[in-house]
């Protein structure tokens, strides 16, 4: 079945409330698919009318709204009246025999919240006019009324719904009411019909204006012609096509197929019927030949009526002859207050505290970018639902901060690509700089790709690169609430990859060692490790007060949780008497347990150096003094050892007592004299240069420096470690 020569029925869908519904293509928009719902009798224009007036003003996120409501014609002219739809796969509610899923009854309570905020307070709903799609996506395709059929009840409102999915999924076109145009449709209608009583031609251009609203406008005119008894016929003027070649074709299909008509006799046969609605989109390079269509439709006042739809500028000049026009900019009709918007959008009076803020702060103007943010923000659960009333998780001071210079713009924030919103919302949790591998690791992506996503970020201005502890990474440089990009249920397992790929990755960065730190205090075996290894690093690279801080964490952590060999490099890195910021109080129950633990003399005497340190840190000179000595006996007792340099550079920061320093320079004289000093390279070059520093404190400079000469001779087998200590 065809009808109006532009829709094509493929398939008889079902028989409902007095109507037939069949899956069709559109002609005219290139096939693209189309539920036609069809009404016979004489009240069908009267019953297809009050459907599409009702369905086009409400905003109710689950509502189908129809594309257009026109007249059924035939060769015996007017018979019926059908709507057109979206067609949309899925089962009618009232046919599915299992019980409704939870998400489901959410969605049918959402829709009921917005149709009572609206005036619609109805009973139930028509269970045959309520699609589920395959996805559990709830689709109201009409609104039933208290009389017709069996309605189902409503689910309960319950407050831990998982609220708000409609607005979400797929939102409703916007009602024209929200740009402030709704008005204009019956304006229009009545001009036209004004026109005709006086046997003119009425003309009316529509221009300017977004696609979205003016498209609606147009198909609002064009239903209301209908209604009000015309027949319209929409035509296309594709590039490169003549204007009477597109109408002729197009008249043509509209007048049952009939070929042997020509232009001018389709029109006579049609505007012959009824008056006649002709509505052309033609671009405003191409209004000449409207021009010259107008000269041709001369001869038709009174019964033929022209609507234009083109491009944004000024008034289009039409030739004198045009007959009435009336003139529509849509670029100046402004939409009501973002207050009244919010009402609708949200199908709510009272709108939660803070909302509004952050839509002024972040400029959104007009009812489509409020819809934008207001689905951006329920995607992200900011903004829910959970009862009657929405509540918005940011209060009102963290948008006014989080708007002001630093902070992200809300709309770059919202053109994120999923893995860009990922990355994001991983670098603002760890708040570091992070290399590639770490990122790929953690988001179990390749390392090309996230670099790609991070360039954009960068382009954006979101991301930045940035040198930290002498590697190249990347980390957050505007200001986004984490809410704005990610649950906590979905970061966590981004942070559990960051964790495993920093314990398991030799290559891990100082920065990365550091963040991960954070999320591993209940796992004190997790937290030894990483932080040991980023004590290693700081060593390295000399971030001296770096190592008093992890100093402090690793003294902290339970007996079990280092290994002895993790100890003893601990005693060598962490140097007290060279950690001006240290807090001796939690270092001494550490050096303390050690000091009785270690059973090989080497690492006893260094632990015991260490403790003297943190005597004399804490102004226990006489008790620092003892501790030192007694550590050099328990070092050279055993005929030297590799951690000699350590306790001698300890005794030199430490040793107060003259009497103690002369006493130490005599025990190193009488432990060098006569024989070679064992060890490694590094170690002896350590323990000649701060022997001499020890044997140039007491008075001896002389002997001081043969010991520096005797390092320096084995210098260049000591490696860049001997270097350091010797210079």
């Amino acid at each position: 079945m065809r009808l109006n020569g532009r829709y094509e029925t493929t398939k008889r869908l079902r028989t409902w409330s007095g109507r037939e519904e069949f899956l069709a293509v559109d002609l005219l928009e290139e096939n693209r698919p189309a539920v036609i719902v069809l009404f016979d009798g004489e009240s069908g224009m009267s019953a297809a009318s009050e459907s599409y007036s009702m369905l086009r003003r409400l905003f109710c996120p689950s509502i189908v709204k129809p594309y257009s409501l026109q007249r059924s014609w035939g060769s015996q002219g007017a018979s019926g009246a059908f709507l057109t739809r979206p067609f949309l796969p899925g089962q009618p509610i009232g046919e599915v025999r299992q019980r409704l899923p939870a998400q489901v009854e959410s969605d049918l309570c959402e829709t009921r919240l917005y149709l009572e905020r609206q005036g619609y307070a109805l009973a139930g709903f028509d269970p045959l006019g309520t699609l589920l799609s395959g996805d559990g996506e709830v689709s109201l395709l009409d609104l039933p009324a208290e009389t017709a059929g069996d309605m189902a009840p409503w689910p309960s409102l319950k407050g831990d719904r998982q609220a708000c999915a409609p607005l979400v999924r797929r939102p409703s076109p916007l009602p024209l009411s929200l740009y402030g145009l709704d008005a204009l449709p019956e304006r229009v209608f009545a001009f036209v019909s004004d026109a005709y009583s006086s046997g003119g031609m009425p003309v009316v251009t529509v221009r300017g204006g977004a696609p979205a609203p003016a498209g609606m406008l147009i198909q609002e005119m064009l239903s209301a012609a209908e209604v009000g008894g015309m027949r319209t016929v929409e035509v296309h003027t594709p590039v490169g096509v003549d204007i009477f070649t597109a109408l002729s074709e197009r008249l043509g299909q509209a007048n049952g197929g009939d070929e042997r008509l020509d232009f001018g006799r389709s029109l006579e046969l049609m505007a012959s019927e009824s008056p006649l609605m002709l509505c052309l989109r033609i671009r405003r390079q191409r209004m000449d030949e409207a021009g010259r269509l107008l000269d041709r439709l001369e001869g038709f006042g009174g019964r033929i009526a022209l609507l234009l739809r083109t491009d944004p500028g000024p008034e289009p000049a039409l030739p004198g002859n045009a007959g009435r026009c009336m003139h529509v900019d849509l670029d100046g009709y402004p939409p009501p207050g973002r207050q009244e918007t919010l009402r609708v959008l949200l199908g709510a009076e009272t709108i939660p505290q803070g909302l509004q803020t952050a839509l002024e702060r972040h400029e959104a103007e007009g009812p489509a970018e409020v819809l934008s943010l207001l689905r951006f923000f329920v995607s992200r659960q900011v903004l829910s639902r959970p009862g009657g009333e929405w509540s918005f998780s940011l209060s009102r001071e963290r948008v006014v901060s989080l708007s002001k210079t630093g902070s992200a713009p809300l709309g770059a924030v919202m053109k994120l690509g999923d893995l860009e919103r990922r990355i994001t919302a991983l670098l603002l949790s760890l708040d570091a700089t992070v290399g590639i591998p770490a990122l790929a690791a953690s988001l179990q992506e390749d390392q090309s790709v996230v670099h790609s996503s991070l360039d954009r970020l960068e382009a954006a201005g979101l991301v930045e690169k940035t040198w930290e502890y002498g590697h190249l990474g990347w980390r957050n440089q505007r200001e986004i609430p984490e809410e704005l990009v990610t649950r906590y249920d979905e970061i966590a397992g981004w942070i559990n990859q960051f964790v495993g790929y920093v314990l398991g990755s030799p290559g891990a960065m100082l920065s990365e060692l550091l963040a991960a730190l954070r999320f591993c205090r209940e796992e004190p075996a997790a937290l030894s490790n990483i932080a040991y290894a980023a004590l290693l690093l700081a060593k390295e690279q000399g971030e001296v007060d770096l190592i008093t801080r992890l100093a402090h964490e690793l003294a902290g952590l339970p007996e079990e949780a280092l290994s002895e060999s993790q100890v003893r490099n601990f005693m060598e890195i962490v140097e007290p008497g060279r950690l001006p910021r240290i807090d001796t109080a939690s270092l001494r129950p550490f050096l303390e347990k050690w000091a009785r633990r270690f059973g090989d003399p080497n690492d006893k005497a260094l632990a015991m150096a260490r403790l003297g340190e943190v005597e004399f840190l804490e102004r226990r000179f006489d008790s620092a003094d003892r501790l030192i000595s007694d550590a050099v006996e328990l070092c050279f007792s055993g005929g030297g050892c590799d951690r000699a340099p350590e306790i001698l550079s300890a005794a030199a920061r430490a040793v107060t007592s003259r009497t103690s320093l002369e006493a130490l320079a005599g025990r190193v004289r009488s432990f060098l004299a006569g024989r070679p000093v064992p060890g490694r390279p590094e170690s002896v070059v350590g323990l000649f240069s701060w022997a001499a520093v020890l044997l140039a404190d007491s008075g001896s400079q002389v002997e001081a420096l043969d010991l520096i000469q005797s390092a320096a001779a084995i210098l260049p087998e000591a490696g860049p470690a001997g270097q350091q200590t010797y210079n």
